[in-house]
C-alpha cells in the first residue's frame, strides 16, 4: 500500500498525462491516456467509424513513439495500412491504394507519408481467424517485446476456444472480454 500511495502523491506533485497519448487531446486528458493494463472496449452500430478510430489512434500513439501492435480480425494489414497512408496523406482510401490515379500532388503526399509510416514503432497482425487463446498470447508475447499498447479490431470476431452451440453471442463476447483483460493485465 505504501508503493500505491507514494506513487499517488507523486502524479499529484506532477500532474499530467501518464499513459500512451492517442493523438486526441480531450479523450487523453480526461482518461490520462492508455494506461498500463487497461482493457478499453469501443463499441457502435456498424459502419460508425471505429475503425477509423482504432486507424487514428494508432497513429497518434506512434507520433508519440509508443510501441504498439494493432491485431486486425476484420482487414488484411494491406487494408489497415492504406488506412493508416491515407490518413497521414490527408487523402481518400481509393487514391491511397491506387485504385483511383494520384494527381502529382497527392502522390507526393502518399510518398511522404509512406516514408513517415516506416519509422513508427508499430506491427500490424491480421491473422485470418484467432481463438481467444491464440490472441491472449499474441498479447503477451507483445507485451514482454515493450509493446505499450494493442488495438483489436474487432473483438466480435475471435472465436471462442471451446463453442457450445447453446452459448449466446453475449456470453461469447463476455468469455472473450474477460480473458483479454486477463491478458492486459499480465501482459
Amino acid at each position: 500500500l505504501n508503493e500505491l500511495l507514494d506513487q499517488q502523491m507523486e502524479n499529484h506533485k506532477n500532474p499530467g498525462i501518464k499513459g500512451a497519448q492517442t493523438g486526441f487531446e480531450k479523450l487523453d486528458q480526461t482518461i490520462g491516456g492508455l494506461q498500463k493494463q487497461s482493457f478499453i472496449i469501443v463499441g457502435a452500430r456498424p459502419s460508425a467509424g471505429k475503425t477509423a478510430l482504432a486507424c487514428n489512434m494508432m497513429s497518434g500513439l506512434a507520433q508519440k513513439n509508443h510501441k504498439s501492435l494493432f491485431i486486425s480480425l476484420e482487414m488484411t494489414a494491406v487494408q489497415v495500412s492504406t488506412r493508416l497512408i491515407a490518413e497521414a496523406a490527408h487523402t481518400s482510401n481509393q487514391v491511397a491504394s491506387y485504385e483511383q490515379r494520384p494527381y502529382a500532388v497527392e502522390h507526393s503526399k502518399i510518398t511522404n507519408a509512406m516514408k513517415h509510416l516506416k519509422q513508427w514503432n508499430m506491427e500490424i497482425y491480421d491473422p485470418p481467424s484467432q481463438t481467444i487463446s491464440q490472441v491472449c498470447t499474441k498479447i503477451r508475447e507483445a507485451g514482454r517485446h515493450g509493446v505499450e499498447v494493442v488495438i483489436i479490431d474487432y473483438v466480435g470476431l475471435i472465436r471462442p476456444d471451446t463453442r457450445e452451440q447453446r452459448e449466446s453471442r453475449y456470453m461469447l463476447i463476455t468469455e472473450c472480454s474477460a480473458k483479454l483483460k486477463a491478458a492486459a493485465r499480465s501482459a
